[in-house]
């Protein structure tokens, strides 16, 4: 039996409600979708930007221990000078092996990394007793000409890189030193930003 007009339009109403709910439902699936893409996006370049952010710390705090280890080179070569009779060198430079671990290795040996370099560049400069009384106020009494030294340690952590050396990472350290016949002591020692 044919269908009434009336029941026909009913049907095509219903068919084309049913079309709307699918295209609705297919509308949101794809914004969600979008939506969550992006998000990922953004949520990837902010651990790449943490993962770099932290390298850098790494570096840095190297670097430090580097700068502290040419300031403790300098110390060792300033007191065998002294020992000697002889006047200190004003400038040097020492270098460091890198030292890191493998991803995932279990031994604990640290392996050297053959790409990369510390240099802890030392300048040293003898003190007055006018430039040690306006550094220390009510400190030490002032020992004596060519016994107190201002040491400044400057390292870089540098990568060999396409032909080029990258710096990776810089710290400087400053300390004041005296000379004395068992040894250098250090009278201050701190951060050094010029």
């Amino acid at each position: 039996m044919p269908l009434s007009k009336a029941e026909n339009n009913f049907c095509r109403t219903r068919a084309n409600e049913k079309k709307l709910r699918v295209g609705a439902a297919l509308f949101i699936a794809l914004a969600f979708l979008s939506l969550f893409s992006m998000l990922g996006a953004t949520y990837l370049r902010y651990m790449s930007l943490e993962l770099e952010g932290n390298t850098r710390s790494v570096y840095s705090v190297r670097a430090r221990h580097y700068a502290i280890a040419g300031l403790e080179s300098a110390l060792g070569q300033i007191h065998n000078n002294y020992r000697q009779g002889e006047a200190p060198a004003l400038s040097q430079v020492f270098s460091y092996r890198v030292y890191g671990g493998e991803p995932g290795a279990t031994h604990e040996t640290p392996i050297p990394i053959e790409t990369h370099v510390a240099e802890a560049a030392v300048t040293l400069s003898a003190m007055d007793a006018e430039s040690w009384s306006a550094r220390f106020q009510s400190a030490p009494a002032w020992p004596g000409t060519g016994k107190a030294y201002r040491v400044i340690s400057s390292s870089e952590i540098k990568r060999a890189s396409t032909g080029e050396m990258r710096v990776l990472g810089k710290y400087s350290v400053e300390s004041i030193i005296t000379v004395e016949e068992n040894g250098c002591r250090v009278i201050s020692f701190g951060t050094f930003k010029p």
